[in-house]
């Protein structure tokens, strides 16, 4: 367990070094020093304080329960809560059955059934209230159980992350427009809770951190790709994520990239091209489209708007709250809507692919489950593709984490932010 609120600032001290171990805590020492620039009895000095504060092990991996981070995830259609080992993994149905248990106990929160199971619960998920109001009062109650878990030391929470659908500015912690979401515009990260939940925090050093989902899945996708050794070398990766409308996150050349004001991303709000619109025209006319109708956000012809109306045409007014097994199954069934939604998936992946080279795109969100299905539509749309370098480089990959993605970024987000230093990776 953490011994104190200063553990930022030897993670901070040595964050180099820490950044390494978590993924390869089996690295020779030797060549270990060489990659943070020291000399091996500096090395030696650094590992040695660590495990006097219990950040390592004797055997130089990361200590895993020296504290946890939470993770909250605010979308269109669910919010979801995690938390985080040290070494960010997931806590485990064991270790995270307790405070479902609490939760349950207030009732407070309609909790969703699946991963709320007697059977199985890593993790809680609800569907998103109507009103700011009531999301307030339903995190006050996952709040409430986090500060009783805290006084009664069974949980030693470091820092929390906040994801949310929307424009958000991480400089100032605000939510500066939601389009899904419209009572979430201005909303500050201490709008979350309530007073009291936030003097407790305060006082016991737990800081929370407000960023945009799609951020918080590209930190989450880049993580598991290097904690799971998958295409481990790629350090230019674009996330795609699914939720009311498309979104992507970038890792460029290993480092996070957000934006001038952390506004990058917004893909879902581009207009889509005449060619895409031509492959597309006998579902406009079998759906009856007006290709000039405008989306939530106020343009015609956005990407959003036509996967919406057109690739859940015969879904619409459900698509909002289909989780990514009901959309798998939609799929499976309709052809064309596949078909529409692989041709529109592989448009932005050529995009991205040809103006940023990228190596590697992870589909996440709702999209994961279905792409066994949506595979071939896209490659068929990268095959197409008449810049060489996009098909030989461009590689793509559904995620496994999908929906959790948000939740679990959000998490490690906050482990950075708390101790200020750079989202990257080794």
């Amino acid at each position: 367990m953490c011994q104190d609120k200063e553990w930022n600032d030897t993670v901070k001290e040595d964050s180099d070094l820490i950044k390494i171990l978590r993924f390869y805590p089996e690295l020779d020492k030797v060549k270990l020093a060489e990659l943070i620039e020291v000399s091996p009895p500096t090395l030696y000095k650094a590992l040695d304080n660590l495990k006097k504060r219990s950040i390592l092990n004797d055997d130089t991996t990361i200590n895993s329960n020296f504290g946890t981070f939470m993770g909250i995830s605010i979308g269109a259609s669910f919010c979801k809560v995690i938390f985080l080992h040290f070494d960010f993994t997931e806590y485990t149905e064991d270790e995270f059955k307790p405070f479902v248990e609490e939760l349950k106990k207030e009732s407070i929160i309609p909790l969703e059934e699946g991963n709320n199971s007697e059977q199985n619960y890593t993790y809680v998920y609800f569907k998103t209230p109507d009103s700011f109001s009531k999301l307030k009062e339903y995190l006050d109650s996952i709040f409430g159980v986090v500060k009783r878990f805290i006084e009664n030391d069974s949980l030693d929470l470091l820092s929390i992350g906040i994801s949310s659908t929307g424009s958000i500015d991480e400089n100032n912690q605000i939510i500066c427009q939601s389009h899904n979401l419209p009572y979430l515009d201005g909303r500050t990260i201490w709008d979350f809770c309530f007073s009291d939940k936030n003097e407790f925090f305060q006082k016991k050093h737990i800081p929370l951190f407000l960023l945009q989902n799609s951020i918080a899945t590209a930190i989450a996708e880049k993580t598991k790709v290097c904690q799971n050794n998958i295409e481990q070398k790629y350090d230019n990766i674009v996330t795609l994520f699914l939720d009311y409308g498309i979104s992507c996150g970038f890792v460029l050349d290993g480092k996070l990239f957000i934006g001038t004001s952390g506004f990058a991303g917004e893909v879902g709000h581009l207009p889509i091209s005449n060619t895409i619109i031509n492959q597309l025209e006998k579902i406009i006319k079998d759906k009856n489209f007006d290709i000039q109708s405008k989306c939530t956000c106020g343009s015609s012809g956005c990407i959003d708007h036509i996967i919406r109306s057109l690739a859940f045409a015969d879904c619409e007014h459900t698509f909002k709250n289909m989780n990514s097994k009901g959309i798998a199954d939609y799929f499976e069934r309709n052809e064309e809507a596949a078909k529409c939604m692989g041709i529109i998936l592989g448009y932005i992946t050529n995009a991205i692919a040809s103006i940023l080279n990228i190596e590697l795109v992870v589909f996440s969100g709702k999209l994961y489950k279905s792409m066994p299905v949506l595979r071939k539509y896209i490659e068929q749309s990268l095959d197409d593709n008449s810049l060489k370098f996009n098909r030989r480089d461009c590689k793509i990959y559904a995620s496994n984490i999908g929906t959790m993605a948000p939740a679990i970024g959000a998490a490690i987000c906050s482990y950075y932010k708390s101790c200020d230093i750079p989202i990257e990776w080794i």
